[in-house]
């Protein structure tokens, strides 16, 4: 069935247009400059496909180049609608309407790889906030309001109380007292996302907003 849209929607001309980067041409009646860019917004989940492609003559892209005007109908009547669709790469006066016949499971594939990079992507930034077992009064006030700003704007934020040489030495009640005040006075804006680390001379707090 494919080699009826290539007979029919492909002569080769005398044009030829490298894309980018790669040894592929493309070849066009008229030499459209196609982008990377305009090759890659194939990924977006929110281009129409098959009959929701509003011009119904376009222009079939595939690893040998592009092809001349077909009728949308033409191309939809000849592929396999169960594991294959059109969908629309580009859409402009200069070089018509762009399409691309793209295998169904390859194409959830690709959107969902790219759904993850966009999540991974859009994950908080960890912050860490360094204090001691004696940080108090107007030091830890100030301090833990920055941790509070942080955590308002999204941030994860780690703090983490440690000894410092030449200070007292605090009970382990007492560090956990400690502890637990800092975790009650942000308790407003986060939550605690990771057990707490508990350690001899040292604890961490693991928030977020």
């Amino acid at each position: 069935a494919l080699s009826i849209l290539r007979s029919a929607s492909r002569a080769r001309l005398h044009h030829a247009l490298p894309v980018a980067s790669t040894s592929r041409v493309l070849l066009s009646p008229h030499p459209p400059c196609i982008s990377i860019r305009t090759m890659a917004s194939a990924v977006r989940d929110d281009k129409p496909t098959d009959e929701n492609i509003k011009n119904k003559t376009v222009r079939v892209i595939d690893a040998d180049g592009v092809g001349h005007p077909i009728q949308l109908s033409t191309i939809l009547a000849n592929i396999n609608r169960k594991t294959t669709l059109v969908e629309l790469v580009s859409d402009t006066k200069e070089q018509g309407t762009l399409v691309k016949i793209v295998d169904k499971l390859e194409r959830a594939r690709r959107l969902r790889e790219a759904k993850l990079k966009a999540k991974a992507a859009r994950k908080p930034t960890a912050k860490e906030m360094q204090l001691t077992w004696a940080t108090d009064g107007h030091d830890l006030e100030h301090k833990l309001g920055k941790a509070r700003k942080d955590l308002q704007r999204g941030a994860r934020v780690d703090i983490v109380l440690t000894a410092k040489s030449g200070q007292k030495e605090y009970s382990h009640k007492e560090k956990m007292q400690k502890l637990q005040s800092i975790a009650d006075t942000l308790q407003d804006v986060s939550t605690e996302w990771k057990p707490r680390e508990i350690r001899k001379h040292m604890a961490v707090l693991y928030l977020q907003s």
